[in-house]
Order: C-alpha cells, then sequence, then structure tokens
C-alpha cells in the first residue's frame, strides 16, 4: 500500500459564453406579444423565470436565499443535445439543486445532508429546462452560495467539466463519459492562461496520474495530470483547457464498489493541511476484481475538485471487503476529504 505525499494549491478558471433572443410581431390580427425578457439572475417562481435571461453557460453564478421559502430558479437553453452539469456549493445551510423541463417536470434531484455540495448531470435534447436552488434546511441573505452550470455537447467523446491547477505540478477535474462505449484517459493536451487571456504553457499528453479507470458510457470521475511546469507559471494560472485522449476498451459489465466507514483526521501545521483517512470498500458483485483503486478527492467548499490521488490494492475477490488507508497533503486550509471506490485495469483491451 501506498501512501499519498502530494502538496496542493488551488486556482480555479472557467470560461463564460451569452444566449440572445428576439421578438417577432403580428401583421393584421392582434397576436400574444411574446414575453420580454428581463435582466439576468434568479427569478423565484418557474413562471417568472420564462421571462428571465438564460443563465451564463460555463460561469459561476452567485447569489443568495434570503429565506428558507425562497426559490431561485435559472433558465437554460439547449440549441443541441448536450450533457448538463450543474454543481452547487459555497453553502451557508443545507440547499438543495433540482433539474426541470420546460413544462416542469422534475428530472433530476441532489439533496445532500447538511451543508454539502450538490451535483447534477444528466443528457438532455435541444429545448428549454430550469435549475432550481431551494433550501432543505436553513438560509442566509448574507451568505452567497456559488452555482455552476455547465455544458458539453454530445458529440464529444469524452466531456471535461472542471480542469484547473491542482496538486504540485498537476491539473485536476472531473470528466464524463459520453459515448456508447467504454472509455479510459490515460493523457490529455493541456494549456494554462493568465487573466489577460495569454497562453502561458502548453503541455502535450500529459500523463493522467488516475488513468486507466474503466468509464462507464455516462460515468464522471475524476482525473490529475502531471504538467510539470515551473510554479511561477501556475501562479499566474486563471484558465485551463484541457483536451482528452482517450482509449476505447472492451464491452464490460459494472461492477458494484461501494464506500462506507470513512475516517478522517485532520492536522495542520505551518500552513499545511494532511488528513490520515480509512475506507472499507466493498465488492457487492460476483465478479473477482483483479485490481481495484480507492480515488481520495479533496474538494473546496463550492465542491470543486482541487486534488485527488489514488490508493491502488491488489485483486478484490466477489463479495469481498478491504480497508484502505493513507495520507493526504494539501496547502489548503478548508478541503472536504472524499473517497471513491473504481475498478482498476493496467490495459484498454481495445
Amino acid at each position: 500500500m501506498r501512501v499519498l505525499t502530494r502538496k496542493t494549491r488551488l486556482t480555479l478558471t472557467l470560461t463564460a459564453i451569452s444566449v440572445a433572443t428576439a421578438a417577432v410581431a403580428g401583421p393584421a390580427t392582434a397576436q400574444p406579444e411574446r414575453p420580454r425578457i428581463s435582466a439576468s439572475g434568479p427569478a423565484h417562481s418557474l413562471a417568472a423565470a420564462r421571462t428571465h435571461a438564460a443563465v451564463k453557460k460555463n460561469a459561476w453564478q452567485h447569489d443568495t436565499l434570503a429565506r428558507h421559502s425562497q426559490r431561485n430558479w435559472y433558465r437554460v437553453t439547449l440549441s443541441t443535445r448536450s450533457y448538463l452539469y450543474s454543481l452547487l456549493g459555497n453553502l451557508p445551510a443545507d440547499y438543495n439543486l433540482r433539474l426541470y423541463d420546460d413544462a416542469g417536470k422534475a428530472l433530476s434531484t441532489s439533496d445532500h445532508t447538511k451543508a454539502n455540495a450538490e451535483t447534477i448531470g444528466r443528457t438532455l435534447a435541444p429545448g428549454t429546462y430550469f435549475v432550481r436552488v431551494a433550501s432543505t434546511h436553513g438560509a442566509s441573505a448574507r451568505t452567497k452560495y456559488a452555482l455552476l452550470v455547465r455544458t458539453v455537447p454530445v458529440t464529444a467523446t469524452i466531456g471535461v467539466l472542471t480542469a484547473h491547477v491542482g496538486n504540485s505540478n498537476t491539473v485536476t477535474g472531473d470528466l464524463v463519459n459520453l459515448s456508447d462505449q467504454w472509455q479510459a484517459v490515460p493523457r490529455m493536451d493541456v494549456k494554462l492562461y493568465d487573466r489577460t487571456g495569454k497562453l502561458l504553457r502548453r503541455k502535450r499528453e500529459a500523463d493522467n496520474l488516475i488513468s486507466w479507470i474503466p468509464t462507464a458510457p455516462g460515468a464522471r470521475v475524476p482525473f490529475s495530470l502531471l504538467v510539470d511546469v515551473p510554479y511561477s507559471v501556475l501562479n499566474k494560472t486563471v484558465r485551463v483547457v484541457a483536451v482528452p485522449k482517450w482509449d476505447t476498451m472492451t464491452t464490460r459489465s459494472r461492477v458494484a464498489l461501494t464506500v462506507s466507514d470513512v475516517t478522517r483526521v485532520y492536522h495542520h501545521r505551518n500552513g499545511l493541511t494532511w488528513v490520515d483517512f480509512t475506507a472499507k470498500v466493498h465488492n457487492t458483485s460476483s465478479r473477482r476484481l483483479p485490481l481495484a483503486t480507492a480515488v481520495v478527492e479533496a474538494r473546496d467548499n463550492r465542491g470543486v475538485l482541487v486534488g485527488a490521488d489514488s490508493l491502488s490494492g491488489p485483486s478484490l475477490p466477489a463479495n469481498s471487503t478491504r480497508t484502505y488507508r493513507g495520507t493526504y497533503y494539501n496547502l489548503e486550509p478548508h478541503l472536504h476529504l472524499r473517497v471513491k471506490a473504481f475498478e482498476y485495469t493496467d490495459n484498454t483491451g481495445s
């Protein structure tokens, strides 16, 4: 068993796009006037959201829930079939996240306990949709939550949902398999930009340190790329573009891996944070896994992945449990450590 000892620094970036609409007048007979599009920002009902400007995609939105009964609605327009990913974080209380179609039918819900980040990801047809932020328990008129709405066309085999400077000399983030085949992502091309949009550094075929996770169609997994650039470049980076290189894998059945009994002991000294952790990984399937990995995810208050590493173990027999132990190092003082389990392989089988 190896011990995780990577130090971490953080910088997060994402870009934004906008949507415009137009009005049409009738000729001889009176026709209903098309609703006037109001300023951007949340509406407080589904009906009001229909006349609000579409939320900026691929950008952060910062708003508040002033009271428990308040609902914040955001309109999302899709011109092509796309994967819609929404992340809600920096929560002052227990909030929840929902996705609705144009008829007002709830399609997806994320409602974790306490003030934990909420995420929704779903492939959708072209049309109008609504993302709603509401309170399960509590509210705050002063503390703003952070909401990210990102869309990726399904024509992309692998969609990159987040990408930013993570562990020392790494770029971390989340990706989704948008194809109908199993994929693995061993490498990515990376570009680092400063605040003015200037390209600081380009890294071709950066190795994914959490590669060879067999990713099923529609599945989301983390990545951590070794970019190996000077700290002076990383300190100036405010936007990261990562282009995945994937390998198609042989068709396989999903293995039901679950994680329980996660313990975390946080230590803080001289600006460094490290976490001693344990986690039990359960193989509840009838198939023996030659290799399995426990992936440690370090996320900030927004739920954004700011560091990741993995603990690979020996074979995991059918209907068995194994305990993983390790230590994760990070410079960020406020981390939310999660442990996930994945099947692991040393070849694609393609």
